[in-house]
């Protein structure tokens, strides 16, 4: 069976080896926000780095609104009663 170590060390030597075709499957799995879309809300002449700040800022107000059990894993010993 294999430690949490093992299992740290293989998937260290994986992203090491694949890092950059692991982050483009993630990204095409997560789908990515065309060009187009973000043009639609913020304009053409508000910068990529700008857009971000904005679209993170609006995240983090939304989670702040959020109740404080949306998003946290349940404790393992909580899942196994």
């Amino acid at each position: 069976m294999l430690t949490e170590h093992d299992i740290q060390r293989r998937r260290a030597t994986l992203e090491e080896k694949y890092g950059d075709a692991m982050t483009l499957r993630a990204k095409k799995a997560m789908g990515v926000i065309s060009t187009d879309e973000l043009n639609k809300y913020f304009g053409k002449e508000v910068t990529p780095v700008k857009m971000k700040t904005q679209i993170l800022a609006l995240l983090d107000e939304w989670k702040e609104k959020q109740p404080p059990e949306l998003g946290k894993p349940e404790k393992k010993q909580d899942m196994e009663k």
